[in-house]
């Protein structure tokens, strides 16, 4: 290897090592500042995430405690109407029916119903109630004893919970009766499972009572959920100021996991649990990352530009050395392409001759083809007419007359074009038969 040589590809190696360098440098980076900011960005927005979660979960929380609370107030007003004593007292319930069906109506609640003293159903705004016996139900034996207003509990086949507020009713001071008012939170279940979050309401033992997700009934909230199991370091510490106030950092139901919040409800220590899913914290997080990373890949670019501009400048001196070489190359290629040229137009010029000379002999030949075969069939035209009129004048004999000579007029077209097809052969060609 020469001098020259020697201080011309010398730069170069190292140019190319400077930039190898500086696009793993690069990447190393990225990558950091992406975990630092998949880190960060996550417990920021997780804390957003479940502070909007908690003041959903307070007005759900409200909407129930204000639906209990409206409903408690109706058995004692109802206590007090007087077209229920009257009923009770003359045994004609169809006023008190009325009244109750209407009443439902105004306040929203699933039913309304009277008991008489024997825990029969005599008046109700649900049709299917009346007559039935209800002196087992919890809400009839507990108004008999109790002076107030009493809630019940009652679980049906399908582990659906009813909510009673029940009121005894007193007439001639004496008890004559029980009216029930049945709190229609379906409705409120139903409102629950259009949306994304998993809402439930527990009871002071954990209990669930109402859920989006009718399975979840009747279980307990601390079997329901569990921690994510296997959780690695790196998961925790995206969670760390959750996990400071002593709060699980999230729960994994159905291979899903979700955020918790729960917030009182304010009607016999009951809570309301809303479970809000992570994908509006990635998708934000996402985003930003996305940005980011767009930021770093133009910062990235910049300085491989520049990078490359150095590199490029090198290159041009190298350039420069071995310009003498590059113009004696460049002029024995001008002196090949212009020999090049010489012979294409030679080439381009007999073709054009031949080509002539090809069109010349076809125009002759088409004039004298076109005379040849215009007679024929001009002839066969005719007889093609006469043959026609012949047949529709009954007289085939004659029309198969004009039918022989057309097919002789055929062969003679094909007679012509046959002279034509042994032009486009050599003499010595024969023929023979093939299978």
């Amino acid at each position: 290897m020469t001098q020259a040589e020697t201080r011309t590809t010398g730069p170069a190696i190292s140019g190319r090592m400077w930039t190898i360098l500086a696009i793993v440098l690069s990447v190393a980076m990225m990558a950091l500042l992406i975990l630092a900011g998949h880190s960060y960005l996550t417990k920021a927005f997780s804390e957003e995430h479940k502070a909007d979660a908690v003041r959903r979960a307070t007005l759900y929380a409200s909407a129930i405690k204000s639906e209990m609370d409206r409903l408690k107030i109706v058995p004692l007003l109802l206590s007090r109407d007087p077209i229920l004593m009257i009923g009770l007292r003359s045994e004609q319930y169809d006023p008190a029916t009325d009244r109750l069906s209407s009443f439902r109506e105004e306040i929203g609640a699933e039913a309304i119903f009277l008991l008489d003293m024997e825990g029969r159903v005599v008046a109700s705004s649900d049709p299917n109630l009346m007559g039935t016996d209800q002196s087992d139900s919890a809400f009839f034996t507990r108004s008999l004893v109790s002076a107030g207003t009493e809630f019940s509990m009652i679980e049906a086949d399908d582990a659906s919970l009813s909510f009673h507020q029940s009121q005894t009713i007193i007439v001639d001071e004496e008890p004559r009766g029980v009216i029930v008012v049945t709190a229609d939170l379906g409705s409120t279940e139903d409102a629950w499972r259009l949306g994304s979050s998993r809402i439930m309401v527990t009871d002071s033992e954990g209990e669930i009572l109402l859920a989006s997700e009718p399975a979840w009934r009747r279980t307990s909230l601390s079997t329901l959920l569990s921690p994510e199991p296997g959780a690695s370091i790196m998961n925790w510490s995206l969670w760390t100021p959750e996990s400071e106030l002593g709060e699980q950092p999230y729960v994994v139901l159905a291979g899903t996991r979700y955020l918790q919040a729960g917030v009182p409800i304010g009607f016999r220590n009951w809570r309301l649990n809303m479970l809000s899913t992570m994908d509006a914290v990635q998708a934000r997080v996402n985003g930003v990352l996305s940005m980011g990373v767009m930021v770093l890949a133009l910062l990235m670019a910049l300085s491989l530009f520049v990078v490359s501009r150095k590199t490029k400048a090198e290159s041009q001196r190298f350039q420069r050395e071995t310009s003498e070489l590059r113009l004696l190359n460049r002029r024995l290629s001008e002196e090949v392409a212009a020999r090049r040229r010489v012979e294409r137009d030679l080439e381009e010029a007999e073709q054009s001759l031949e080509q002539a000379s090809k069109l010349a002999a076809l125009g002759q030949m088409s004039a004298a083809v076109s005379h040849e075969l215009n007679q024929p069939l001009a002839a066969a035209k005719t007889y093609l007419a006469g043959a026609k009129l012949l047949l529709q004048r009954r007289r085939p004999d004659e029309a198969l007359s004009s039918f022989q000579r057309i097919d002789a007029l055929i062969n003679r077209m094909g007679g012509i074009t046959r002279q034509l097809k042994s032009y486009a052969h050599k003499g010595d060609k024969t023929t023979e038969l093939v299978d």
